[in-house]
């Protein structure tokens, strides 16, 4: 299945406590399934993403709630 420009999402993902500045930018063409897939990963010591920066960082920081 081919994408067009126009079928892509982008997003960015923001660290809500604001003495912290840290964010993540992707895209995507789903943005329901990728937030859902975000959510399950970041503490998922089964998922081959776990130890991946955002999630290093995500778990430092208050977890997915903050972002």
């Amino acid at each position: 299945m081919k994408f067009k420009y126009n079928d892509y999402f982008f997003y960015k993902l923001v660290c809500l406590t604001h003495d912290i500045d840290l964010s993540y930018v992707g895209s995507t063409t789903n943005w329901r399934q990728r937030k859902i897939k975000h959510n399950s990963t970041w503490n998922n010591l089964n998922s081959k993403e776990y130890n991946t920066k955002k999630y290093q960082l995500m778990r430092e920081n208050g977890g997915f709630e903050n972002f």
